[in-house]
């Protein structure tokens, strides 16, 4: 059945739009069909990729979030082919509307139970948002732990995931729930002033790595040191989900 894929932290500006656009071109690459639906209502952001094909869930009625606008990425992933796998990005203005619909609908036990995969992945990063992310972390596996599958991406760009000297592995918010997550992504830390301008001038653009790395023409501005650390950051990133059997 489908593989579903929930981007969840109700911290804003810690990578769930990047992660799960990255996570779109390795399935993409791997060859299987890949739908990315954009929940977020003040800043979507898959949307603008043009080469990710995302659809845009309107969810707003109003100035408000009506919940059941949510059925329909159901009503898609019940239609959805063998092995294919959505993508859903959802806005930290909309976390607590889509937690809320998922808990009270239990639509991970209704996707379960009709042989879809269900994992939430869950980002942390470091820096000022260590704290609120690891909380955000704790939230999901209190909520949805054993139930669908965690993965958690340690995100190192806002700095070291780490406190007191401790890493995330030793935190009591891992140790505890250790057996619930399925797995951890350590995103590179790629330097910041070579490689970070490279991807943030990608992101900007809103191309994708293939559109970039593998043109037989580069779009404008794209010369051969920024084609090459791109290729550089595609080669670690999904040699990193290999490593966590993601697909």
């Amino acid at each position: 059945m489908s593989h579903v894929h929930f981007f969840l932290n109700p911290k804003g500006g810690t990578g769930k739009s990047t992660f799960s656009s990255i996570m779109a071109q390795y399935l993409m690459a791997k060859g299987f069909k890949t739908t990315c639906i954009d929940c977020d209502p003040a800043t979507p952001t898959l949307i603008a990729y043009e080469a990710l094909h995302a659809l845009r869930l309107d969810i707003m009625d109003g100035n408000n979030i009506e919940k059941t606008k949510f059925d329909a990425f159901v009503e898609l992933i019940m239609a959805g082919e063998e092995d294919e796998h959505f993508i859903i990005d959802n806005g930290t203005s909309s976390f607590v509307a889509l937690s809320d619909y998922l808990l009270a609908n239990d639509i991970v036990g209704l996707l379960s139970s009709m042989g879809h995969f269900v994992t939430f992945h869950v980002i942390v990063v470091g820096g000022d948002n260590l704290k609120g992310t690891t909380e955000g972390f704790q939230y999901i596996i209190n909520k949805f732990g054993g139930k669908a599958k965690i993965f958690v991406w340690l995100n190192p760009f806002f700095g070291k995931i780490e406190k007191d000297g401790k890493a995330f592995e030793e935190f009591k918010a891992f140790t505890d729930n250790q057996h619930l997550i399925s797995a951890i992504v350590r995103y590179p830390d790629f330097p910041k002033d070579m490689f970070g301008k490279s991807f943030a001038r990608l992101q900007k653009d809103r191309l994708t790595f293939a559109e970039v790395c593998d043109a037989e023409k580069a779009p404008d501005g794209y010369d051969l040191m920024t084609r090459h650390r791109l290729g550089m950051i595609r080669k670690q990133a999904f040699a990193m989900l290999d490593a966590s059997r993601m697909a």
